[in-house]
């Protein structure tokens, strides 16, 4: 008598010990055993290539995902039963990486495409790519330019995205965007002269600035710059007017000129 090798099963009435082979998808790394059950499923993202095997065969490969008692390296699961000791046909032993995924080797199930990356065809074993500048790509993205709103878009107004983005970014404070599929922060445009732009991602000026005060191009404040002693600021001042002949103003912060008084001279 001689005992049940490893990759072999013998039950009760084994003529020899080889009549017994696990099925391919299966090994079995135990000698001396004797029931189908002993027989194991080749783990997730391996694959076990043959009959009587005691050891699993190898790594599914790169672009392919091995569920499990996968036989193939590159699984098919319309071909995929067993035909031999029948423990199938199995549900799923696994398959090519579908587009919108990557499935580097001994894959166990598909990888969604990260955020900031494309996988535009089946069967890759890593991203095809980063994200186009312009656009946003958040998961599973098929194209370097998505559109569907759901794995990424055109980089709205008021945002800007760097290739690779995975979502928009804001247009700092003091600019301002009224276009879509900006590709950096440079090209963001400053705030206009008399206006100021108070928070980031914008699409246009906040407001004009306040009377009695002036805002430069890039201005985040409306505040910030009262209009001086001897001029005066309207709203939406880009820089502070001087009173003109037979006026003045002695105060800041003021929208008006005072008329001199009758026989008073304008101070120089």
């Amino acid at each position: 008598m001689y005992p049940c090798p490893p990759g072999f099963y013998c039950p009760d009435g084994t003529k020899h010990a080889t009549q017994f082979p696990c099925p391919r998808g299966y090994y079995n790394p135990e000698p001396m055993t004797h029931s189908l059950d002993s027989c194991l499923p080749c783990p997730p993202g391996h694959y076990c290539e043959k009959e009587h095997l005691s050891a699993v065969s190898g790594k599914c490969k790169a672009g392919w995902f091995c569920v499990s008692a996968a036989w193939n390296a590159q699984p098919f699961d319309l071909d995929n039963y067993t035909n031999a000791n029948c423990l199938c046909p199995a549900s799923s032993t696994g398959g090519r990486c579908q587009e919108g995924f990557y499935c580097p080797a001994g894959t166990s199930e598909p990888v969604s495409c990260p955020p900031g990356a494309f996988c535009n065809a089946t069967g890759l074993a890593q991203p095809s790519g980063p994200c186009c500048p312009g656009y946003y790509c958040t998961k599973e993205a098929t194209s370097s330019r998505p559109t569907d709103g759901i794995t990424g878009n055109i980089c709205p107004p008021g945002t800007y995205c760097d290739e690779g983005s995975s979502a928009p970014q804001p247009c700092p404070a003091g600019t301002f965007s009224p276009a879509a599929g900006l590709v950096s922060k440079d090209e963001c445009q400053p705030c206009r002269a008399g206006y100021y732009c108070a928070t980031p991602g914008l699409q246009a000026p906040t407001a004009p600035c306040r009377q009695g005060y002036w805002c430069p191009a890039g201005q985040t404040d409306d505040l910030a710059l009262p209009c001086l002693v001897g001029h005066y600021c309207p709203p939406g001042s880009p820089v502070p007017i001087l009173c003109p002949t037979g006026t003045y103003q002695d105060k800041q912060k003021q929208a008006n000129c005072t008329i001199c008084e009758s026989g008073k001279l304008q101070p120089s």
